[in-house]
């Protein structure tokens, strides 16, 4: 029996290994709430339950979602370089399967916590914001993306048994995926729902920046304004054709759809 440390394999189930299995499936479960519900179903922001004040401005309310956004990607890349660290645990048997019971125990354990304290005891925002019993969308999402990852995970854990061979090969195979897909969720966020149209952009201004200015650069680009909202912040605009989005950052502009900057909310918007 070799009991060199040196040469002996650790097992999948040290805490290393555990503990990056765990935060890549919160890191998981973030970047799929943020996507669907921020972005696809549209159903809040971050902060949609603040009405008041500066945190009632759409600006304010895009701007805590990237934040957000960013927090996942730094969660992630924690879980991955947990994953780096404890990379030998993916020469034993059984750590494929592992890495998925942790990464289901996280993915669990964040829809609970961020249910108790984003939607209930903070308010920021639920679920869906203009449901009439918001409480309901509330406890069905805990129950399918929270509960039932958890039972899942912990009847894999109760049934676990030895891998049908190879378990070194496949359960690297699991890692690289399961980062890929941390890394793709991010840079989904960032990607339109449609292609916008080629004569119309969303022009978001910065706070210290007069509509006037704005109207300047319009002027000399030969654009109309389509819509704007009661605060003034934020502005659709009719372009012509050669006109290049990134011209309006000369007038005033924080963000523009189409320049390829990493505010991909505002390119999910519906004009």
């Amino acid at each position: 029996m070799n009991t060199n440390p040196a040469t002996s394999s650790p097992s999948p189930g040290t805490a290393v290994f555990a503990w990056a299995g765990f935060t890549l499936g919160i890191a998981l479960g973030g970047f799929f709430d943020g996507i669907l519900l921020h972005q696809v179903l549209q159903w809040h922001h971050l902060l949609s339950g603040l009405e008041q004040g500066a945190f009632g401005d759409l600006r304010t309310q895009i701007l805590a979602d990237g934040l957000f956004h960013v927090l996942m990607y730094v969660v992630g890349l924690i879980g991955l370089y947990l994953l780096v660290r404890s990379r030998r645990a993916f020469e034993s048997e059984g750590a494929q399967r592992k890495l998925l019971i942790f990464a289901l125990y996280g993915l669990a354990a964040w829809h609970a916590l961020y249910a108790v304290f984003a939607h209930w005891v903070l308010d920021i925002h639920r679920i869906r914001m203009t449901a009439s019993n918001p409480l309901v969308w509330d406890l069905a999402w805990l129950i399918v993306f929270g509960l039932i990852p958890f039972l899942l995970a912990l009847r894999m854990h109760k049934s676990q048994g030895p891998s049908n061979g190879a378990g070194g090969r496949h359960s690297i195979r699991a890692a690289v995926i399961l980062g890929i897909s941390v890394g793709m969720a991010g840079l989904i966020s960032l990607l339109p729902m449609r292609k916008p149209p080629n004569d119309s952009l969303v022009v978001i201004l910065r706070p210290d920046v007069k509509p006037a200015e704005l109207f300047r650069g319009m002027d000399r680009a030969g654009a109309s304004l389509l819509w704007s909202d009661a605060g003034g912040g934020v502005w659709v605009l009719k372009t012509q054709p050669e006109t290049r989005p990134a011209f309006f950052y000369q007038y005033g502009a924080l963000y523009v759809s189409g320049t390829g900057m990493a505010a991909g909310c505002i390119d999910w918007f519906r004009t």
